[in-house]
């Protein structure tokens, strides 16, 4: 774990630092520079910051960024092994409110940069021609293979590669944990001694990669990579939350009743993702519901029978 953070620290640096440069470079490219940056930004309506709208198939809304996008925090940052591995090794409970605060502030400022990266990035194709790509994923990418000098564009594609790594590391062990102490330790039969447990989980690792790898293989045609893993995320996220919060507040829930409200929320949710036109930033806030109601009916209806 502590060979993970202090990856995730170096890898960061390189994150933030190719994203700055590559910024800019963008300023210098785009002719006019900032003000014609900006001027391209409200021709185009790229500055409309917030929107009213209550229509629940539109994803980015003020709305669904307070409302859902609270229960989406609560369930990344409160329940996801991927995070809470990190504030377990904390010192103190302190110590980790103060992390989860401060992530909030650095995870606000690389937004900025990267909305900005973004405005740069319409304003500099709005005078040199676009390349032709696939998707909109390939934009960035394109501007730094063909636009920036060699050893800028080799740190640049470094600090892609970082934000990439620091993520799949993170996932890798959390995975292997998961997997190793909820399933494999309990279904192996016999205890296991301390070499055995790194050796399964070095092959745990290697298996979940090569899920991860398939996942990514099938993903290809899913669209946006940002809105394609968040969605994923969100199906995943309402259920798990649900069950978090069917332990902390309430006393009379029983084990087969959470079981119960994960399985018919994780369907519901799927099935809302094919046939509905909800927008994933409503989904962990629905799943939520879903098990919490669930789970705590099947709970005391089994309460209820067994008295």
């Amino acid at each position: 774990m502590a060979a993970v953070i202090w990856t995730d620290l170096v890898q960061l640096i390189i994150y933030i630092g190719g994203s700055i440069l590559a910024a800019y470079m963008l300023l210098h490219l785009v002719p006019g520079g900032w003000d014609a940056i900006v001027k391209d930004a409200r021709t185009f309506g790229k500055l409309h910051v917030v929107s009213w709208s209550w229509d629940p198939s539109l994803p980015f809304t003020f709305w669904a960024g307070v409302i859902g996008g609270c229960f989406l925090t609560m369930a990344s940052h409160g329940t996801d092994q991927l995070l809470v591995q990190r504030l377990l090794t904390c010192r103190n409970q302190r110590d980790s409110q103060r992390a989860l605060i401060f992530s909030g502030f650095v995870v606000l400022a690389q937004f900025g940069l990267f909305l900005t990266i973004g405005l740069m990035l319409h304003a500099y194709y709005a005078v040199f021609p676009l390349p032709q790509m696939a998707t909109t994923d390939e934009i960035f990418p394109a501007f730094i293979v063909r636009s920036l000098p060699p050893g800028i564009a080799g740190l640049v594609i470094a600090a892609i590669f970082a934000a990439a790594m620091s993520n799949l590391s993170g996932s890798l062990n959390s995975l292997a944990s998961i997997t190793l102490l909820d399933f494999y330790r309990g279904l192996a039969g016999r205890s296991l001694d301390e070499r055995q447990m790194l050796t399964a989980s070095r092959w745990l690792t290697v298996v979940w990669g090569l899920v991860l790898i398939a996942i990514a293989v099938l993903a290809r045609g899913w669209g946006s990579v940002f809105t394609a893993g968040l969605t994923i995320a969100s199906i995943v996220y309402g259920p798990m939350l649900g069950a978090f919060l069917l332990g902390v507040l309430t006393k009379a829930t029983s084990e087969a009743g959470v079981m119960t409200g994960i399985g018919v929320s994780l369907v519901v949710m799927i099935g809302i993702r094919v046939l509905s036109p909800l927008a994933w930033t409503w989904y962990v806030l629905v799943g939520t519901l879903i098990c919490v109601a669930v789970g705590y009916v099947t709970s005391s209806l089994a309460m209820r029978i067994d008295k």
